[in-house]
């Protein structure tokens, strides 16, 4: 269960920070080692799995899940990845083939809150200890030995597992690497029901200066009348990502808007270093990481 914290000391073999796809698969993995586990979450339970993301994973990784957890998750199957440019004269999301680039490898699109809650309910009926709190600090030994909340409690563990995202504690405490300004995009989203059904069989990724100044768009499907568009950039407030969204969308005439749900502004960090220390795991999803070199 999602557990409030209370002033007191709570010792487990695995402290992991951030209860996203990353801290619950981490969580499954060592609860199924036999491992005494808690996951310590700033958002409250009802909200684990909302944020701006494209809802996007590989096929295989509904198969894996499946085989490795039993945990079956709705989906959209999808063909691929396809790299385009925005054109003025198609009807629907497709631009000239000469503008266009497909990554035929198998994808699938999720609902990300309900996903959410279903790795929140495989984790409890494991065993594992998930609770409501926000990390002040790492507890600081011979290697990180732990985190200490906001509200006063400790939490200890052999290992701990950061995988609270771009405004880690963690990694701005242990690591003396600084992510650059410049590394950092901001990405507004909505949710689009459609009068009519639409056929794409591929999620779309638009890369058009002349159409998107701020960066890049998507859009990618999770049924006939239903669709995660969005767009983001560098250094760019949520206010005109939304004007500029809504500016390309005008263009698509086949495409009728029954409803929409939008999703506030939010930073992500696109490039960044992986992170290792004694006792110390910096893990991520999809807030890309790779080496400088």
């Amino acid at each position: 269960m999602l557990k409030k914290i209370g002033p007191m000391e709570e010792k487990s073999d695995v402290v992991i920070v951030g209860c996203g796809m990353a801290g619950s698969i981490a969580g499954l993995t060592a609860a199924r080692e036999g491992l005494k586990v808690c996951i310590l979450e700033r958002k409250k339970k009802e909200f684990i799995g909302q944020k701006i993301c494209g809802e996007l994973m590989p096929l295989q990784m509904i198969t894996w899940l499946r085989n490795e957890f039993d945990i079956t998750a709705d989906h959209y199957p999808l063909k691929g990845l396809e790299f385009s440019t925005l054109s003025e004269h198609t009807a629907v999301f497709r631009s000239p083939s000469q503008h266009r680039l497909q990554v035929r490898e198998p994808l699938c699109t999720i609902d990300r809150w309900k996903f959410g809650q279903l790795l929140v309910r495989k984790l409890e009926e494991k065993g594992v200890h998930v609770y409501k709190g926000i990390v002040k600090s790492p507890v600081i030994g011979n290697g990180c030995k732990g985190v200490k909340t906001k509200d006063s409690r400790t939490f200890l563990g052999t290992v701990t597992i950061d995988c609270s995202g771009i405004n880690s504690i963690l990694h701005k405490s242990v690591s003396s690497y600084a992510i650059p300004s410049e590394k950092y995009v901001v990405a507004y989203k909505e949710e689009l029901v459609l009068e009519n059904p639409i056929q794409l069989d591929y999620a779309v990724i638009f890369m058009d200066k002349k159409a998107i100044p701020s960066g890049y768009m998507w859009c990618f499907p999770k049924s006939e009348y239903t669709l995660n568009i969005g767009i983001g950039g560098v250094t760019i407030d949520k206010g005109s990502l939304k004007a500029l969204l809504h500016k390309n969308l005008q263009i698509h005439k086949a495409i009728t808007v029954k409803g929409r749900c939008s999703f506030p502004g939010e930073s992500v960090n696109w490039r960044g270093d992986r992170s290792c220390h004694d006792c110390w795991v910096l893990c991520r999803n999809n807030c890309c990481s790779s080496s400088k070199e």
